[in-house]
């Protein structure tokens, strides 16, 4: 329920609909039969589904992550990945993880060490750039959907 604060005042308890929203996104998630435990005694990958759950139950139009499929296993990571291609929203992933990156989007953006931009482009062609892939920190990708049918938008950012 805690991703429906935004929507409530300071003493406001959460509606029906707060409570259907954030039981939706836990079942979305694949975690509903712990709605109960409480997080700190979830295991890593449980933490982190009960992390996107309250990120969906905002019933977001842009959602930025870093790192989703941390200490998940390869059958949750799979589950999220489908949630994500599928999401009707503009999401934005920061990633150690190529073949995540591969799978989430088109368009990467890559920083050095140091943190500045050594690519801006589509990720087809980093596997083809080896020194890339030696000299980066981190993986961005952008997807941006709307309705049924999946639209990418891209722009020039300012990533410094």
């Amino acid at each position: 329920l805690l991703g429906r604060a935004p929507y409530l005042d300071l003493l406001d308890l959460p509606r029906p609909r707060d409570r259907a929203l954030a039981r939706q996104s836990l079942e979305t998630v694949g975690i509903a039969a712990l709605w109960r435990r409480p997080v700190p005694s979830l295991s890593g990958g449980e933490k982190q589904l009960a992390t996107v759950a309250r990120a969906l139950t905002q019933e977001p139009q842009i959602l930025l992550l870093d790192e989703p499929t941390s200490h998940l296993d390869p059958r949750s990571t799979a589950m999220l990945v489908e949630l994500l291609q599928e999401l009707h929203a503009t999401v934005l992933v920061s990633t150690h993880t190529l073949s995540l990156a591969e799978e989430l989007g088109e368009r990467a953006v890559i920083l050095s060490e140091d943190h500045r931009m050594i690519y801006d482009g589509p990720i087809s062609r980093i596997r083809e750039e080896r020194d890339l892939l030696i000299e980066a920190n981190l993986i961005h990708i952008h997807r941006h959907r709307h309705g049924p049918r999946e639209h990418r938008h891209y722009h020039d950012h300012d990533w410094d």
